[in-house]
């Protein structure tokens, strides 16, 4: 499944490097993703489908609503999130 992070997120394009945890992105667990926010996405959903198929279950049945918010917590997630010099 590729997510179009453009579609839901007005952070889809941003080069700033940050720290996230997968519970930054509403995962249950401790473990932690650098990059921007295409390649946080990126490494995070590798780490879900690994680590979590719960979730990839869910997310597949995601209305477009709870995709609309998914997203706007990830953003809110991601702004809060630290900056990587």
């Amino acid at each position: 499944m590729t997510m179009k992070h453009e579609a839901y997120s007005t952070h889809a394009g941003d080069k700033t490097k940050k720290k996230v945890s997968c519970k930054d992105m509403g995962g249950t667990c401790d473990a932690t993703f650098e990059g921007n926010y295409q390649e946080v996405m990126d490494i995070g959903w590798d780490h879900v489908k690994e680590h979590h198929p719960e979730f990839v279950e869910k997310a597949m049945k995601m209305t477009e609503e709870e995709r609309k918010k998914w997203y706007a917590d990830f953003d809110h997630a991601w702004v809060s999130a630290g900056v990587i010099e």
